[in-house]
């Protein structure tokens, strides 16, 4: 009796609870991978480095003296307190606002995940901007200018097909996508930036990480990315998290839509606080760099950008420690210390050439300029395979399929074989 008893307890109170706890975790698991079996499969465009004979300046526009752009600082990423808490934010949009305010910047937005919050100092010129993505791998986007948030995403981590579902899906309704911290957790590898489509631009420095190497990857296969910069601050108190990465935007206003054209046109460029990077420049000596302050203002400005032929010429304002020409592969091409104007040939082999500048507050990362044929710049973009799609749903309803006759044979086949005859 006692041992029946013992055999009840152990049963009800142990291995049924286990089981209805597997049982859910199954559900949950089969529900998360439906996304997954109905992801369509893409065709990606060919990888082919850029060419042609005419060279493609994206900062053609700052060389007309007659223009009422000027050179804006910007950032679209950083985080309040947000869902009662639950999201990773530490300090409130009032807060949060004061300090860009403070730092001296002409545009900037939260980025809260999948919710559009107003910062109350630029709400003049609100540009709505939210940080897309709950997966394992931190594969997120920032949404700049978005009309709608997505609310959608692959939870257990992406694959290619994932990754640009993802991109295309957040296009249809924002007109700036950028990649947010890229290298970080291997979120995108090298060899999906050789493939991916269709997105704006990507965070070349964040305070979290550099990922100029994914850039380089970009830019080799023939895709158009621009540089951008981002805090992607959680706490306005934290140390080397605001005013330490932004971007740079040669724009006629603070409104959006002035805002929007130039980060879609490549008129911008990264920035990072050389603090961050201390490791990278040792080798300058320290006579040369300075501990950046956290409230720095840019030290160093792209002034003139010209092409002639198959040479350009850049000048920035002041302050140039190095220059840093790099190319196809992420190659150093040329590297020029201690001058604020200085100029690069084109080689037979170089596909872009962008340019890294060193002053002893910050780094800049700029834009390529880069061979085209008819010097417009080139737009690929991933179209569906519906051969490729339909196999995959296939091969998907064969799994549930699979699972489901399990399921079948284990419960409902098992349950009718042990019924007693009558």
């Amino acid at each position: 009796m006692r041992k029946s008893v013992w055999k009840r307890f152990v049963r009800y109170t142990i291995f049924l609870p286990l089981k209805i706890l597997c049982g859910i975790l199954l559900t949950a698991i089969v529900l998360a991978s439906i996304p997954y079996a109905l992801c369509p499969i893409y065709d990606m465009p060919a990888t082919v480095p850029h060419s042609g004979a005419v060279l493609l300046n994206p900062y053609s526009a700052i060389n007309d003296t007659t223009s009422k752009a000027t050179w804006r600082k910007a950032n679209f990423h950083a985080h309040s307190v947000a869902w009662s808490g639950l999201s990773h934010g530490n300090s409130s949009l009032a807060a949060l606002s004061a300090s860009y305010k403070r730092l001296g910047y002409d545009v900037a937005a939260v980025s809260n995940y999948h919710r559009m919050d107003t910062l109350p100092d630029f709400a003049t010129n609100y540009i709505s901007s939210y940080e897309h993505g709950y997966n394992v791998r931190k594969a997120h986007q920032i949404c700049v200018g978005a009309q709608d948030v997505v609310w959608t995403d692959y939870v257990f981590g992406h694959w290619m097909p994932q990754k640009q579902h993802n991109i295309k899906r957040l296009k249809e309704v924002t007109p700036v996508v950028i990649l947010a911290h890229p290298i970080w957790q291997g979120a995108y590898s090298p060899e999906s930036m050789r493939f991916l489509t269709d997105y704006d631009g990507m965070e070349v420095f964040n305070h979290f990480r550099e990922s100029l190497e994914l850039f380089d990857s970009a830019w080799s296969a023939g895709r158009t990315p621009w540089a951008m910069g981002a805090d992607d601050s959680h706490d306005v108190n934290g140390v080397g998290e605001n005013g330490v990465c932004w971007t740079m935007l040669y724009a006629t206003s603070s409104q959006k839509d002035s805002v929007l054209s130039a980060l879609q046109e490549g008129r911008c460029y990264a920035v990072k606080l050389n603090s961050l990077l201390r490791d990278r420049w040792r080798g300058l000596g320290e006579g040369h760099l300075r501990d950046s302050c956290l409230n720095a203002l840019n030290d160093c400005r792209l002034q003139r950008l010209t092409i002639q032929g198959d040479s350009l010429t850049v000048m920035m304002d002041s302050n140039v420690v190095m220059m840093r020409f790099v190319g196809q592969s992420g190659a150093v091409r040329s590297v020029v210390t201690g001058q604020n104007t200085t100029g690069y040939r084109f080689r037979a082999d170089d596909t872009y050439i962008r340019i890294e500048v060193i002053s002893p507050n910050t780094t800049i990362a700029l834009n390529p300029v880069f061979r085209t044929a008819n010097g417009s710049s080139p737009h690929a973009s991933a179209m569906v395979s519906l051969f490729k799609t339909a196999l995959s749903m296939v091969l998907w309803f064969m799994v549930y399929g699979s699972m489901a006759w399990v399921v079948y044979r284990r419960v409902l086949f098992r349950g009718r074989l042990g019924r007693p005859s009558r």
